[in-house]
């Protein structure tokens, strides 16, 4: 939540469009070697379906150059919203929603107790 992990990045568009700025600031922070020997560089955009041309086509060239250890996470609602030549570059795996209540009975019934 505080984003002080440096080989962490998050980009959310869920709230505002994602942004040119915010694709060169994470090529820029992962144009360096992960800080810690043999962790991978990850980061997730969140709603890539609201992301700007500018921004899609600067986030297109980063995909398509990966360097060996990172890994990227792209999550929308709306898979039809996402750039089609975002998501030939792209695996699709589908996620469904965790029911949060569901979860918690189900973790009390194996004896795991919240506080």
């Amino acid at each position: 939540e505080e984003g002080i992990r440096p080989d962490f990045i998050l980009i959310d568009g869920q709230d505002d469009m994602i942004k040119k700025g915010e694709i060169q600031e994470l090529e820029k922070k992962f144009s360096l070697s992960a800080y810690e020997k043999g962790h991978r560089l990850s980061y997730v955009i969140n709603h890539v379906e609201n992301i700007n041309n500018e921004a899609a086509n600067a986030l297109l060239k980063f995909l398509e150059e990966p360097k060996v250890g990172q890994v990227a996470f792209l999550t929308t609602n709306n898979l039809e919203r996402v750039l089609p030549t975002i998501l030939s570059r792209s695996l699709s795996v589908r996620v469904f929603p965790i029911e949060i209540k569901k979860l918690k009975e189900d973790l009390l019934q194996q004896e795991f107790h919240f506080h």
